[in-house]
């Protein structure tokens, strides 16, 4: 299926992958006002709210893209969407800690199956070159949203604590919208269980698939514990920054965000992907270093354009890469492969993270870092051949 055939895919790719994002971005600024509410410390405030809603995923992400390759994506994704939606949307009545913790465990259930579902549509609506530019623009719209959402979430959280856990509930009118336009792709007859484990398994021990999704779980483990999940607090502790300014300078990262995901079909043509995963671990470097070294809050701002700039590069060029190597009939589950290592690292960082405050400070924790970054950029300089050519899509025209 081709997107200038069909006029809604484009709508339906950016508003699933919108809707993704209702579970992450937009409840960082609400952290400190958490804290207030129920009295959580910093140690234990990042996996309380932000591990508990990722965890789930370690288990059913994979579980997930076996189904969605047997019986069709739809089947799987629109009851995950309502799950999303209303355990989302009644967090907003709990009235204490452990009501909070299940609901956002329940909603990571659906949300682990937004994640690897909405980008493993790509290939199913668009074709050749329009692939690559439907997966920058889904870029596009992930560096908008983690830009503009913790902007909104901080303004909701100025009112009370539970409106920004409130906007799941867009997810209902979005799950109708998929009900009535979102065909079931199914490729053929289906495999036995036995046969397709098997063939899973061959492909997704490939070389370069696990390079790939090392890469993903690298830039998530340092961004997410560092940036996503522990900003707030710091910038609260250290400069008493209100939810609204907080969700602002959050916000920032949106605009080197957009712009890198917006140009990628360009940018792969010109350099090759080592180049480019190189240069955004380079950026998560200087970012990370930077808020211990001056300790302003400028350089804030900076490490947010820098987290953005180099997320909007490496999401979506991992993700079309993975496309390029997997067998059409297991593209949700390599791209559950890819969504299990983001979502290890989003349950895992906050908690390390956390340790590391607890322990060592908020400057310790930016220096070890700029330091992980620093690795992963040698990581990148010694990946496979794959990696040092100009990028597939460069090929493929």
């Amino acid at each position: 299926m081709n997107a200038e055939t069909n006029p809604r895919s484009y709508q339906i790719i950016i508003s699933t992958t919108f809707i993704s994002l209702l579970g992450m971005p937009v409840i960082g600024p609400v952290l400190p006002v958490l804290q207030d509410v129920f009295t959580i410390n910093n140690r234990d405030i990042g996996w309380m709210i932000m591990s508990s809603y990722t965890l789930p995923a370690l288990f059913f992400i994979p579980f997930t893209g076996y189904l969605a390759d047997r019986f069709g994506k739809k089947n799987i994704l629109i009851p995950s969407l309502f799950l999303f939606a209303v355990s989302g949307s009644l967090i907003s009545l709990a009235q204490n800690t452990d009501t909070v913790i299940v609901l956002r465990f329940i909603q990571g259930l659906g949300g682990s199956a937004l994640l690897t579902l909405s980008p493993a549509l790509v290939p199913d609506l668009f074709q050749g070159q329009e692939r690559v530019k439907a997966m920058g623009y889904t870029g596009v719209t992930q560096g908008i949203g983690a830009g503009l959402l913790p902007m909104l979430g901080g303004l909701l959280a100025s009112v009370t604590w539970y409106l920004p856990f409130l906007t799941a509930v867009i997810g209902l009118p979005i799950g109708l919208y998929l009900i009535i336009h979102l065909k079931n792709v199914r490729l053929g007859v289906l495999p036995k269980t036995g046969t397709y484990i098997r063939d899973a398994y061959e492909n997704l021990v490939n070389k370069d698939v696990l390079q790939l999704c090392f890469f993903t779980f690298g830039y998530v483990f340092i961004g997410f514990g560092a940036f996503i999940s522990y900003i707030p607090s710091y910038m609260n502790t250290t400069f008493n920054t209100g939810t609204i300014l907080i969700g602002i300078i959050i916000a920032t990262r949106t605009i080197s965000g957009s712009i890198c995901s917006a140009v990628l079909d360009k940018i792969t043509t010109r350099f090759s992907s080592r180049t480019l995963l190189v240069f955004s671990f380079v950026l998560l470097m200087l970012g990370m270093s930077a808020v211990p070294l001056t300790g302003r809050i400028e350089a804030v701002v900076f490490l947010a354009l820098a987290y953005g700039a180099g997320f909007g590069i490496v999401r979506p060029l991992i993700q079309v890469l993975l496309f390029e190597i997997s067998p059409e009939n297991l593209r949700a589950t390599f791209s559950s492969a890819n969504g299990t290592a983001l979502r290890i690292a989003q349950t895992f960082s906050p908690l390390i993270a956390g340790l590391v405050v607890a322990g060592l400070g908020f400057q310790m924790l930016y220096y070890l870092a700029a330091g992980l970054s620093c690795l992963m950029v040698i990581c990148c300089l010694l990946a496979s051949p794959l990696l040092s050519e100009k990028a597939i899509m460069k090929k493929n025209n």
